[in-house]
């Protein structure tokens, strides 16, 4: 039987399976660590949010 809007059912092979156990682990990483890259994030668009403003340049 059709359904609207149609299924989709996906399934991990058994290579998805061993490199989501990777994934995992840079997962966990990125939680420990996400005040950290928020806070890099921040710098660096400050920083090229200063490179482009010419006004300031001698």
């Amino acid at each position: 039987m059709w359904t609207v809007p149609v299924t989709v059912e996906y399934r991990l092979t058994d290579l998805g399976h061993s490199l989501a156990t990777a994934v995992s682990v840079i997962r966990v990483w990125a939680y420990a660590n996400v005040e950290a890259i928020l806070a890099a994030r921040v710098r660096a668009e400050q920083s090229a949010a200063g490179a482009g403003d010419l006004s300031s340049a001698p």
